[in-house]
């Protein structure tokens, strides 16, 4: 499929028919989403649910990808991203169904809203991140951040629709049609993923096994610096930025007097707020460079301080967008910075980590947000959670559209010299490399080994040591051991440009010295190299 290439403004994803198709076609299901959470958050708060349970709803739809979402990334990144996809809008859509179904006979009572929300939410969790990780085979390059910033307008601008939508949809003919809805919405995406031909990757090696993928996964995550500054940001911003989306149905319902309509239109209000900032994030990124997430973060933490004291309809329509404009500034740079921090190889896991890092952490803030409405009640919860994001201000001080200054693009492939047969593929695979470096290089030399390192365990070993000669001071060897042949091959396809680089400063010291040897494991112990 086609990618962006020279053009990269706004639009510029848009030239690509099947981007152009999905995005659309995510607008509408998105639209239907919104729907149908105005229609049960409010048939909760009719049933004069407390706090807690309607801050339950929303963490019902994000408890899913908290659970799930490491292993849909696994999935995605071991099986057609397409075909999963359609799997998972298909068992989203079937359980909106069942739960219109269930509505309409007037047998859905708060645990069933909740089953259904947490069902649909499974759906959500498997899609995920094959859709993230779909995106820059359809926009790459400098056509990422274009494409990004469109799904979070598109996903904006249903907030905007949706609430309102469902709001007039509730109050005409009731919740349930908001179900229904829901359903027919999201077959759009199934259609549009049907049509897609997207043409086969080409693999000289079996897919990787599930667990061993998701081993792989951790240890990547554990080795890339960058990934792991993401994600802390991530957990921080959105534990404390979902105060707003737990109360706000408590806000408009207790403390405005608003209707199921003047809830939508808050929530529009809030999609509106998100559109402008996502629209003006080029010109934001200009103005304000590495400080724009910082930035976003404080703009968000005093919108809600504004929602804990108004006290019109007009005041907390203008508070809750502006939170939505900081919300998407936040949630735009964290999803290219995530992007642009991983690998091809692993980068379905790695969004997918950073999915359960964003839902979990807002899963786990609703319910506590919710708690403590409960106890001191919502206008000062929200004064909490102000105080909170001022406070991690300084955690979100920076951070590179890049990601990582490391180049992740991938290196020529090394071929093994050895290839084994299926059957012989059996056992752990220890390679060792001698050195000989000269006296005046050893530290030098142990920064350079201690970066090697990092790359061996992101790209596939489980252990990895550097060894010295206490009588031969310019002695040094490298050993690492990987799970089988089989993973040894992977991890030379897996080789990116800085990987390759940290290679080659090691060896730059060593000259002609170096000396590789492989040896295969007999035992089947692991243990043996913890």
């Amino acid at each position: 499929m086609a990618a962006t290439t020279a053009q990269t403004g706004l639009l510029a994803p848009l030239a690509n028919r099947t981007f152009a198709a999905l995005w659309v076609a995510s607008i509408v299901s998105s639209v239907g989403t919104a729907m149908q959470t105005v229609g049960a958050t409010w048939t909760l708060v009719q049933t004069g649910a407390n706090p807690a349970l309607v801050a339950a709803l929303q963490a019902a739809g994000s408890v899913p990808l908290f659970l799930a979402g490491l292993p849909a990334g696994v999935l995605a990144d071991i099986v057609d991203r397409r075909k999963l996809l359609i799997a998972a809008n298909l068992w989203a859509a079937a359980a909106a169904a069942v739960l219109a179904a269930l509505a309409f006979a007037g047998a859905a009572p708060p645990s069933v809203l909740l089953a259904a929300t947490f069902a649909i939410g499974l759906g959500a969790a498997f899609s995920a991140p094959a859709f993230q990780a779909i995106v820059p085979e359809l926009a790459s390059g400098d056509g990422l951040a274009p494409a990004v910033a469109l799904n979070s307008i598109g996903m904006n601008i249903a907030r905007t629709i949706g609430p309102a939508l469902g709001g007039v949809t509730v109050a005409a003919v009731g919740a349930p049609a908001t179900f229904a809805i829901n359903a027919a919405s999201t077959l759009a995406v199934v259609w549009a993923l049907a049509a897609w031909r997207r043409p086969p990757e080409p693999r000289r090696l079996p897919p990787e096994h599930f667990l061993g993928a998701t081993r792989a996964s951790v240890r990547y995550a554990r080795h890339a610096p960058g990934v792991r500054r993401i994600l802390r940001q991530a957990i921080v911003f959105f534990a404390i930025a979902s105060a707003p989306w737990a109360l706000l149905p408590l806000i408009a319902s207790d403390r405005l007097g608003l209707g199921a309509s003047g809830y939508g239109t808050l929530l529009g209000a809030l999609g509106v707020g998100a559109v402008a900032g996502a629209l003006m994030l080029t010109k934001l990124r200009k103005l304000f460079g590495t400080r724009l997430l910082a930035t976003a973060n404080i703009v968000c933490a005093a919108a809600c301080g504004a929602l804990a004291v108004v006290a019109s309809e007009a005041l907390a329509m203008a508070a809750v967008a502006l939170f939505g404009a900081g919300w998407i500034t936040v949630l735009t740079l964290l999803n290219v910075g995530i992007q642009n921090a991983v690998a091809g190889w692993v980068r379905a896991r790695m969004l997918a980590l950073y999915v359960v890092a964003y839902f979990g952490a807002f899963a786990a803030g609703s319910l506590v947000w919710g708690k403590l409405a409960d106890l001191v009640g919502v206008p000062e919860a929200l004064i909490v959670a102000a105080v909170a994001g001022l406070a991690a201000a300084p955690l979100l001080a920076r951070l590179s559209i890049g990601g990582t200054d490391l180049d992740l693009s991938p290196a020529a492939s090394q071929e093994p010299g050895l290839i084994l047969a299926p059957g012989e593929d059996h056992g752990a695979v220890l390679v060792s490399t001698d050195y000989r470096i000269d006296a005046e290089e050893s530290e030098a030399f142990g920064s350079a080994m201690a970066e090697l390192r990092e790359s061996r365990l992101r790209t596939g070993a489980f252990a990895w040591r550097h060894w010295t000669d206490p009588a031969d001071p310019s002695f040094h060897r490298e050993s690492y051991v990987v799970e089988s042949w089989t993973e040894h091959m992977r991890q030379t396809d897996r080789r990116t440009v800085a990987d390759a680089a940290a290679e080659s400063r090691v060896n730059a010291m060593a000259g002609s010295a170096a000396k590789t040897t492989l040896l295969r494991e007999r035992s089947k112990s692991r243990a043996d190299y913890a």
